[in-house]
């Protein structure tokens, strides 16, 4: 086996009253600090609780929160110049996936003299970074700890993956409190969104026995949370549950990769204005079912997770393919879209989307080689 080498820039704080305590930490490295949200957040009191934290500990806060939908480069453009203007020695960043992308790429480029768009173009960062904490509040976010984020270009509305230091991090932190007042259908569309971005890296090709490990019980975790039969075997709170597996999938997806069904969201996402969450869960059966060809015996892990009983358990491909009409069947109950068509997509309009994805570096990672050709047809099954 090769050498094995794990680190991160980042320390990782999980549990109850971690934003009450967050002030704390924060004081370490940063007096003055940018606050990069939404404010769609601020009825659900996580704005002020982060706010208070910080000024508890005497901390100048400037907060931004004027977050679109699918924030761009030009969202990046601002928040860089506000934060320089500002003079912050810190960047925080609650939200989901996008508010987080913004709040890496600020701290990331804030000592850059080049414009946002040489780093759209390929271009890697140099200058030491600001200090960054991380609050995610869904359950997906794969690009946590990896040393690239996906942002939209406005120029084209394409997804770029861009290059991050090694060094950006400081603080990332998991509370189960920001699950709290989601509607029932969303907080199901961001699981199944998280288990499709564990499930990918579970089966890339650069996962190794440490991301394996995490990854597979993270799965666990997410599954235990949407299943109705399995809810006695929770001993704690299910935003605790699904704050660890939101952790261990940032953990695992480190040191391995994200997959095709996040990259078609990303798209996706980019091109139209639809949900990421929403279009990685439709995918999620697709992906898993497409893992037959290259990983038979990951999926029927999973499907032993889902306790598909009904076949013989010696019959693995049967096996493997009940795990997939099982999926399929929490999807119908969850009332969630089932295709791409449910939300009000062309499959014409999907044929760019091929084409953005296929240009993603890491699909370079997938269980088996596909162009662009080759994504459209999985997209296919999936409309």
């Amino acid at each position: 086996m090769a050498n094995f080498d794990f680190s991160l820039s980042s320390d990782i704080v999980l549990g109850g009253y971690s934003l009450a305590r967050i002030g704390e930490r924060i004081a370490q490295f940063s007096s003055r600090v940018m606050f990069i949200t939404d404010i769609s957040l601020k009825e659900s009191g996580l704005i002020k609780k982060v706010q208070k934290a910080l000024e508890e500990h005497s901390i100048s806060v400037f907060t931004f929160d004027d977050m679109v939908q699918n924030p761009s480069s030009d969202v990046i453009e601002r928040t860089i110049n506000l934060a320089r203007g500002a003079k912050v020695d810190g960047i925080i960043g609650l939200g989901g996936m996008s508010v987080c992308s913004i709040a890496r790429c600020t701290a990331a480029f804030y000592n850059e003299s080049e414009s946002i768009y040489d780093f759209f173009d390929g271009k890697e960062p140099k200058s030491k970074p600001l200090p960054l904490c991380q609050i995610p509040t869904t359950c997906r976010d794969p690009f946590l700890f990896l040393e690239m984020t996906p942002v939209m270009d406005a120029r084209n509305r394409t997804t770029k993956l861009i290059k991050l230091q090694e060094s950006l991090g400081y603080l990332t932190c998991f509370d189960p409190t920001v699950f709290y007042g989601y509607p029932k259908y969303l907080l199901t569309s961001m699981i199944f969104a998280g288990l499709t971005s564990a499930f990918e890296g579970y089966i890339s090709t650069k996962s190794n026995f440490f991301s394996k490990t995490i990854l597979k019980r993270a799965i666990e975790l997410f599954l235990l949370t949407i299943n109705k039969q399995k809810e006695k075997l929770i001993e704690t709170s299910v935003e605790q549950v699904l704050s660890e597996a939101t952790c261990l999938t940032a953990i695992g997806l480190s040191t391995s990769s994200p997959g095709l069904g996040t990259a078609i969201s990303l798209a996706t996402s980019s091109r139209y204005d639809v949900s990421s969450s929403l279009v990685a869960t439709i995918l999620f059966p697709v992906v898993v079912n497409d893992a037959i060809k290259s990983n038979l015996d990951k999926v029927v892990d999973v499907a032993r997770m889902l306790e598909t009983d009904l076949v013989d358990e010696t019959d693995t491909l049967a096996k493997a393919q009940a795990g997939v009409v099982e999926i399929r069947r929490l999807l119908s109950v969850s009332n969630l879209p089932m295709r791409l068509k449910d939300i009000e997509l062309t499959i014409e309009s999907l044929v760019p989307v091929a084409q953005d994805v296929a240009s993603l570096s890491f699909i370079s990672y997938l269980p088996r080689p596909m162009a662009s050709s080759g994504i459209f047809e999985l997209i296919k099954e999936a409309y």
